[in-house]
């Protein structure tokens, strides 16, 4: 069983929102690879419109630039990223 497989299996039916993106963060990535049915709930889509889309898609008024910063400095550095981006 791959990764991805078993995050499918325990978050199929999780009720909170879960998804799975590659690793590639230059634009236009990362890609959606998985989004449970919480998500697709949350943002009001159907998972065949999520699916293959980056999650840049939910950066509105609120998403602040240097919380996007401090995550992609993490997440190119390996290292875990704490905090708080709305969306």
């Amino acid at each position: 069983m791959t990764a991805l497989e078993l995050i499918r299996a325990v978050a199929h039916e999780a009720p909170v929102s879960v998804i799975v993106t590659d690793a590639v963060i230059t634009s236009p990535g990362p890609t959606i690879v998985f989004a449970n049915g919480a998500f697709e709930v949350l943002v009001g889509r159907q998972i065949e419109d999520i699916i293959g889309r980056s999650p840049r898609f939910m950066h509105g008024k609120e998403t602040r630039r240097t919380a996007l910063d401090m995550f992609r400095r993490a997440f190119e550095s390996g290292t875990h990223f704490h905090g708080y981006l709305p969306n």
